[in-house]
């Protein structure tokens, strides 16, 4: 084995992930600690407003359904024989496996479960990338909108090229993606790049993968993901809005939003399960630029960080009483999944 494989199985190994994050988050947690007035944060989140903080609980739950009837919407004709309980089920354990685990364990996990149950696994896997572009792309005009209203910091402007770059090549690349799967030649040419050691393999999957897409040819169930996407980040910037209302912050939606977008760019940052630590220090660094106090900022943050990880909590319990394991060290009891 030659020095430079060597080297890459290290740097892509989890264990030099989970060492660089656990490093970030106690730098976070160590500045953190030396800026703010502990007792002021614990009297804040003690005193904080019940019912704003219910009404933020409540805007969680919305975004998780909305998530869960989008993607069966994303899942088409097949989506429907699968009952809204398995789909919520399965995708509540996904969202935990991604925020405890490295490299997208859990949309791995979503595509072997709800594939097993009839649509395919890459089916069901090319539903999943469709639900993240839709989002990076809802992620985008967001962006776009909060240009409008407020002068970005430098350290967010310097993100902003990479980003609509990201952006329009997730578009193009669903335009092109459209057109190999509704043509049969072009999708011959594309199944000719794969390795011929792969190609037999391949070809299933990559036709599979492709007709998760044919979601978009049907006007009305586009219209359908767009809405539900809308509600999702909708509800995610109430949440934000709520929480800051229950601290009684100078809160905005505008600060509410900036405050989600930031988070959402923060959580590529290596770091440990959960993104704890990194999550609260954004908060802070966030909410400064809107003459928000440290110590308010970081109780916003803790509250903010232990209702989104709610849904996470749940997933865990699934994944506990309903005796699963990660594919493919055992087969997951599907049947298993509440109806």
């Amino acid at each position: 084995m030659t020095t430079l494989t060597t080297l890459k199985r290290y740097l892509a190994s989890p264990y030099l992930r989970l060492g660089v994050g656990t490093a970030l988050t106690l730098l976070t947690l160590y500045i953190l600690v030396r800026e703010v007035d502990l007792q002021v944060v614990g009297r804040l989140l003690v005193q904080a407003e019940r019912g704003a903080v219910l009404v933020a609980l409540l805007t969680v739950l919305v975004n998780v359904l909305g998530k869960a009837a989008r993607w069966r919407v994303l899942l088409g004709p097949a989506g429907k024989q699968i009952p809204f309980g398995q789909t919520l089920s399965v995708l509540l354990i996904g969202q935990m496996l991604n925020t405890l685990l490295p490299i997208r364990v859990g949309d791995l996990t979503r595509a072997h479960l709800i594939g097993s149950r009839g649509p395919g696994r890459s089916f069901t896997m090319g539903t999943i990338i469709l639900e993240k572009a839709s989002d990076l792309l809802c992620y985008a005009l967001l962006f776009l909108l909060l240009l409008l209203w407020i002068p970005l910091p430098s350290w967010v402007q310097a993100q902003l090229p990479s980003m609509f770059l990201l952006s329009f090549a997730v578009l193009a690349c669903l335009l092109l993606a459209l057109y190999f799967g509704g043509n049969r030649v072009g999708l011959q040419a594309a199944e000719r790049w794969l390795p011929a050691s792969l190609r037999a393999a391949g070809e299933q999957g990559l036709r599979g993968a492709l007709s998760s897409l044919d979601i978009l040819r049907r006007r009305d169930d586009t219209l359908k993901i767009a809405l539900w996407s809308s509600l999702i980040w909708m509800m995610a910037i109430l949440t934000n809005y709520f929480v800051l209302q229950s601290l009684h912050l100078d809160g905005s939606p505008v600060s509410a939003l900036f405050v989600l977008l930031v988070l959402q760019l923060g959580i590529t940052i290596p770091s440990v399960p959960g993104t704890i630590g990194i999550f609260e220090y954004l908060c802070v660094l966030t909410l400064a630029l809107f003459a928000v106090e440290s110590s308010a900022a970081l109780s916003f943050g803790i509250l903010l960080h232990a209702l989104v990880l709610l849904p996470t909590l749940i997933g865990l319990i699934l994944f506990w009483t309903l005796g699963l394991a990660l594919p493919p060290s055992s087969e997951p009891d599907v049947a298993s999944l509440p109806q």
